[in-house]
């Protein structure tokens, strides 16, 4: 009796770190199963930021060389401006010659001051347009500034805004062009 007693302590011993083995063997494995979820989120999401800032980079390139473009070009209306005006001044001064000479000076000042005007109005709508392409760049630099830091919070909070923002100016830009066939 005493050994058969002793058989089934040891079964019961065997059997209990059998059971502490297997449940070891079980928490192992939920324990890496769980953590290759966690670096396959990880991964997922590094791939998804990368995307982002490479879309981002891309935008910011582009948008950077339109907004050159677009300084180029308002630095070309300027001299067209500063050249008219120019040409105004000169006209000014001859405007005390003979009075027909005066005549025709003063029917080409009425339509200098004419396209003078409508400079000045294309100079306030293209710099409406340069204003709202400073506002796109600035928030391309906090956007920029996000993805360097790694702030998808502010990205997610602010990319719809700097997208309206950049097509606002795309927007006004378009108009531009289409009033003053720019």
């Amino acid at each position: 009796m005493r050994s058969a007693l002793n058989a089934r302590r040891v079964i019961a011993a065997l059997l209990a770190v059998a059971l502490l083995l297997a449940g070891a063997a079980g928490e192992a494995a939920y324990v890496a199963h769980t953590n290759k979820q966690r670096a396959d989120r990880w991964r997922d999401r590094a791939a998804r930021l990368q995307r982002n800032a490479d879309a981002l980079n891309e935008l910011l390139v582009r948008r950077t060389g339109l907004l050159n473009l677009r300084a180029r070009q308002l630095n070309a209306l300027a001299a067209k401006v500063r050249l008219s005006s120019e040409a105004l001044s000169r006209s000014e001064g001859d405007v005390q010659s003979l009075e027909e000479r005066q005549r025709a000076l003063a029917n080409e000042k009425a339509q200098l001051e004419d396209a003078r005007a409508a400079l000045e109005q294309e100079q306030r709508v293209l710099a409406d347009v340069a204003s709202r392409y400073v506002r796109c760049s600035n928030g391309l630099k906090d956007a920029l500034d996000a993805v360097v830091g790694e702030d998808t919070a502010w990205l997610d909070a602010n990319g719809a805004e700097v997208e309206s923002t950049c097509s606002s100016a795309d927007a006004a830009l378009q108009d531009f062009q289409t009033a003053y066939g720019g």
